[in-house]
């Protein structure tokens, strides 16, 4: 299942839904390009990841070099909740958690996800983790029940970290929704 955006993009002719920061968003018109001038591709971006320092367009996470063999926990995530991971103190230093960033979501990069979990030789746990209640967002989409018997291995554990459903996205409050935010972060990076 796909989430409510991206179905309308495609149920509109929109040949691929990527999910991205405003930096990448320059890379869709080339590969709009690239398919032809009868594929439309929609781009998903939050208007603040633009002003976040450092963002780019990163799979794998650029810290893992000489430290693959301690990496137990593996974050999957999408959108900005990536930068408020990377930017915790609890991030620095640790050398069990890894995070990948997830910018494509359709097609699905079986492919490219299935190498990337089998680069982390002892890994015990993959955990998407998203900003949005677990009823919304690409977590539906990325874990069905099929895709999770392709992609993780076996005696890997795969989980959820975010808000728990909802009927809406917002917590109502700035402060609430920093607090709720900095429960996620830890929770994620706490092994």
């Amino acid at each position: 299942m796909l989430c409510p955006s991206c179905r309308r993009q495609l149920d509109r002719g929109a040949g691929f839904c990527l999910g991205c920061g405003a930096p990448v968003a320059g890379h869709a018109a080339p590969l709009e390009l690239v398919l032809g001038d009868r594929t439309r591709v929609a781009v998903m971006a939050e208007m603040t990841i633009g002003r976040s320092p450092g963002s780019t367009l990163v799979i794998d996470d650029p810290t893992v070099e000489g430290r693959r063999e301690k990496v137990t926990r593996l974050l999957l995530c999408a959108g900005r909740i990536y930068y408020d991971i990377t930017g915790s103190d609890r991030y620095a230093g640790n050398e069990q958690v890894a995070v990948a960033r997830v910018e494509l979501l359709y097609p699905f990069p079986r492919q490219e996800i299935v190498d990337l979990i089998a680069s982390y030789p002892n890994l015990t746990e993959i955990i998407w983790v998203q900003e949005e209640p677990k009823n919304m967002g690409a977590r539906r989409f990325m874990f069905t029940r099929n895709r999770e018997r392709e992609i993780v291995p076996e005696g890997v554990k795969l989980d959820y970290i975010g808000r728990e459903y909802r009927a809406s996205p917002g917590e109502g409050y700035p402060a609430a929704h920093r607090m709720e935010q900095d429960r996620i972060v830890t929770e994620a990076l706490t092994v």
